[in-house]
Formats: C-alpha cells, structure tokens, sequence
C-alpha cells in the first residue's frame, strides 16, 4: 500500500480560550466569526477584549447550513477590509462558512469562486486568509480538514470546497466551550464524528492513519456519547468527545466521505435533516449489506460492528419519521446516488440495492 500525509496541523488542546489566544499574539485586522450563542454570553466580548494589538469586526450569528446567499452577503458586507485572520468560534458550519470567507475576502474577485460553484464551472484556490478553528462541537472535524461543505438551501444543491489552503492555521481545542450542548445537538454532532470515523474504515481510500485513528474515534465515541447526553455538563466525557471528533476528522481527511454520506445529502437539503442524523442513519443497514462480503478484516468488522450496533441501538429510524415517511425517503434514491461518494465505498452498490438499503434503514433501526 502506498499512501502519503501532507498536512501541517499546529493545535492547542485542552488550554482555556482566551488563554491560548493570547499566545499566539495576533495583531492586525481580525474577522470573527462566532455563533451567536457566543455573542450572547459574553465570549465574543471577551475574545475581543484579549486582542489589544487587533482591530476586530465580529460576525456573531446563527448558521445551521452555510448557503452560499449567505456567505455572499457576509463576504459583501465585509468587502472593504484586508483581514490578516478569520478566527472562526463554533460548529462545523461556522468554521466551513470562514473556510468560505477565507478564499472569498482574500481578493476582490474572491467571489467567483462561489460563481463558478453554482454554475459548475471548475475553479482553483491559490490562497488563503489564515484561520484560527476553534469548535465548539463535537462533530464534524472540520478544524482539521481541508474541506468545506457549502450549501444552496433555495435550489437544493450541495457543493464541496477542497483545497490546503483551507486547512486551519492553528487549530484550539478548549473542551469547556462544549459543556452543557444540548442533548439533541450532543447527539446529532456525534453521531457525525461516528459517521465520519466509519465511513473512513469501509473506504477504498483508507490507510493505517485513518484506520488508527477511525478506530480509536468509535471506540470513545460509543462510550463517551451516552454519558455527554445524559450528563451535558461531565467535562472528562466533553474533552474524550472532543478528542474522537479530532480524530474522525483526521480520519476522513485521508479518505474522504464515502456512501452514508451520499445518502445523508438530499435528506439535509430537502427536508432538513441534521447531517449528522441524516449521515448515522443508514451505517446500520449498510453493515448488514458489507458484513457477508467478507472484504475487511476481523478488527475492521469489529470496529464497524460497534458502530453500527450502537447507532442501531438509538433507534434513529424513529426520529427520521418525524422528517419525512418512507414514499418520501425512496424518492430521494436518485439523487442519493453522488458518484464520487459511491466511489469511496468498498463495494458497488446497485440502484435496487440502494433502495433495499434505504428501506431497511427506515424499517429497521
């Protein structure tokens, strides 16, 4: 197997936020990105105030999906003004929407990179604003990836931003920003980081990084979910959840999402489904059509096992009812079927197979 890993990942973990902001000694002119949680309770105030030798501009408001109308009206208001960082303080939207910025803000004709994205046309990134990811989620891993996922939530469409440019600069992994997420979205931004670790074991593209680090991830993720859920504020089950979704996103860094992932997209941009539901809800059936294929070996089957058993054993196919019923879910099969995605996976997956899968998951999970 020949593989190779050219990332530069300079992260600070377990440090308190303002304490490690500090240590980088920023100046300059600073855009801020934050949820809007953290403007309300005085964090955004507090990180502004740390950085004395900044100018900063804050951009402190809710973004579930980053829509690319969105990002062009964020990019619009802050055109006149050459950042030095985006420091982006949130989940995975928040710090994909600043990979967005990142390239959009670095020049003025930054914006046809969303032009080209919604008419199809190819582009290339050449640089970058440096950005600071810092998440406040358990999820998606996206501090440490070279992906964004943007969204056009009017013409239900999703696109993929890819480039090393928009690999964070630094990356601050403070567990306390985590304590006390509510249970729904505990569960959704795990079930993410699950989905992202499994996804990277029953992949064409794996290798021994990500499956050590795909491995580890679910193992923690199993035992540390239930306990984050049902003890909101256990910070030891916070910084262990913290840490598996670091290591899911550097799992699929190397290999890329693969079939869930696929599956998970029309749910999200037709009926809303939060993505890391939409993405956890199938790995069940989609074991059940692996495991007699018996292409893997005995520790990766293990590991898939646990995955797939604990995802079943929370009975999301009842949630998944409260989105949309069964006739619905195969209508999407069509647009299920993104061709790169069902490259990744280690099998071929026919369109009557897809949809024994599909029903399956609904039926049985």
């Amino acid at each position: 197997m020949i593989w190779s890993m050219q990332k530069n990942l300079n992260v600070l973990a377990g440090v308190e936020l303002i304490t490690a902001l500090s240590s980088l000694r920023l100046k300059g002119e600073i855009l801020l990105i934050s949820s809007s949680i953290f403007g309300r309770n005085g964090t955004v105030a507090k990180i502004v105030k740390s950085l004395q030798d900044c100018n900063v501009q804050v951009y402190a408001k809710s973004i579930t999906n980053p829509d690319i109308a969105q990002i062009r009206d964020i990019a619009l208001s802050f055109a006149n003004t050459r950042f030095d960082t985006i420091i982006a303080l949130g989940g995975g939207s928040i710090i994909d929407t600043a990979k967005a910025l990142s390239v959009v803000l670095f020049e003025p004709e930054g914006l046809s990179v969303l032009d080209c994205l919604s008419s199809g046309k190819e582009f290339q990134i050449s640089d970058s604003i440096p950005i600071i990811a810092i998440p406040s989620t358990s999820g998606t891993g996206a501090e440490c990836t070279q992906f964004a996922t943007l969204w056009d939530l009017v013409e239900g469409k999703k696109y993929s931003l890819e480039s090393s440019h928009l690999l964070p600069q630094q990356i601050i992994l403070d567990p306390q920003l985590t304590v006390g997420l509510p249970r729904a979205q505990t569960l959704y931004t795990g079930l993410d980081a699950l989905s992202h670790a499994t996804e990277s074991l029953w992949n064409k593209n794996f290798n021994p990084l990500a499956k050590a680090c795909a491995k580890a991830a679910i193992t923690s993720i199993v035992e540390n979910l239930p306990i984050a859920m049902e003890q909101p504020n256990n910070l030891l089950a916070r910084t262990e959840m913290q840490n598996a979704s670091f290591l899911s996103g550097i799992a699929i860094s190397q290999t890329k999402t693969a079939i869930a992932h696929a599956i998970s997209y029309p749910l999200t941009y037709r009926y809303l489904v939060p993505h890391g539901l939409a993405a956890a809800f199938s790995i069940p059936a989609l074991f059940r059509f692996l495991k007699p294929r018996a292409l893997l070996d005995k520790n990766t089957y293990k590991s898939l096992k646990l995955s797939a058993t604990f995802i079943e054993s929370l009975q999301l196919s009842d949630i998944m009812k409260t989105y949309l019923n069964q006739e619905e879910l195969i209508g999407l099969i069509g647009e299920m079927a993104n061709p790169q995605r069902f490259a990744n996976f280690i099998l071929p997956v026919s369109a009557d197979e897809l949809r024994e899968i599909i029903i399956d998951s609904y039926q049985n999970n």
